[in-house]
């Protein structure tokens, strides 16, 4: 079967082997840029899809202009490739950069440090990274690999491979899936405990201030009564004085008793979330290879559109005892 100038079988291994290189390639990167190993990629294996996709769409669209696989190799010049590079990658990397983060909530990698970035999803230096990436690929590296999908692996062995390895690609995918969603539930139970703390604490702030001002003010307006009366009702003097007394203690042991209300609440809160954070962190500093801690290191830069708070503090806590 043909699609876009190339056989079923080899864009089912072109897309296996470029999504591997992409995935080896990140680990490198990583390594050398900060110091330590990375399982790169938002899957569990040793794959990154975005590469995969980005070298087929070159393919593809060389199919579309009217030429082929090999005539990418023979005659395209390279400032095409380098172009057709640049905006294909750039068009993939932006479309699974929105789409993650529509999915999911968080942006998974961010650009808004570099110039000329287009909402942090994509940037000017790396689109022309990719572009000269996938120029060199095409010309100097796709020869090999056709000769391996095609001559090296016969169909009647390939294919069983080739099922294998995506049916583990699917598996990996759900698995990661609903890792996320998980990990997001939990963002979401901390960031409701830290709203709710806030709430109380603005609550007791306001009924701490407001009834001591209005206590103070009573007080103050009554003191002023006494001293234009003084000498005309010096035997009501003796009255409103406890009068002024027992209002004083009365709004004192009132406010005493809210305060205790409030810190009470706190506490319990501050406890639960506390709880929360320290089960959250525990289950995900174990993870260093697989699942939501992976992915977390993997992606260090991760920002959530809706829990980015409770999210910050478990990333600075996970690179603080990683480093």
């Amino acid at each position: 079967m043909v699609l876009f100038g190339m056989q079923l079988y080899q864009i089912a291994w072109y897309f296996v082997i470029y999504s591997f290189a992409g995935w080896v390639i990140e680990v490198v990167y990583h390594a050398v840029t900060l110091g330590k190993v990375i399982n790169r990629g938002f899957l569990n294996g040793p794959v990154c899809p975005v590469y995969g996709f980005g070298v087929l769409s070159v393919f593809i669209m060389i199919s579309i202009a009217g030429g082929n696989e090999n005539s990418a190799i023979e005659s395209i010049p390279v400032w095409q490739l380098f172009i057709g590079g640049v905006i294909l990658s750039t068009a993939i990397e932006l479309i699974a950069g929105w789409l993650l983060d529509v999915l999911f909530h968080a942006r998974w990698w961010d650009y808004s440090h570099k110039p000329f970035n287009l909402n942090g999803y994509i940037c000017l230096e790396f689109s022309l990274i990719w572009g000269l990436a996938i120029a060199f690929v095409v010309r100097e590296i796709q020869p090999a690999i056709r000769n391996i999908s095609g001559e090296m692996i016969p169909e009647r062995y390939g294919w069983p491979i080739l099922f294998s390895i995506y049916c583990v690609y699917l598996i990996d995918l759900i698995v990661t899936v609903l890792t996320v969603i998980h990990l997001n539930r939990k963002l979401e139970e901390l960031d409701r405990l830290s709203k709710k703390l806030r709430t109380i604490s603005d609550e007791m702030s306001r009924a701490i201030g407001g009834g001591t001002v209005k206590t103070m003010a009573g007080i103050e307006q009554s003191k002023v009564r006494i001293e234009s009366a003084r000498e005309e009702f010096r035997s009501a003097v003796g009255e409103t004085g406890e009068t002024i007394h027992s209002t004083v203690v009365d709004t004192r042991n009132r406010l005493n008793r809210k305060k205790e209300r409030f810190v009470e609440s706190i506490t319990v809160y501050q406890n639960e979330l506390q709880r929360h954070r320290e089960e959250l962190y525990s289950m995900l500093r174990k993870q260093k290879y697989f699942g939501a801690g992976r992915i977390l290191r993997a992606f260090p830069g991760m920002r959530h559109t809706r829990f980015n708070e409770p999210l910050s503090w478990i990333q600075n806590r996970l690179k603080h005892e990683d480093n």
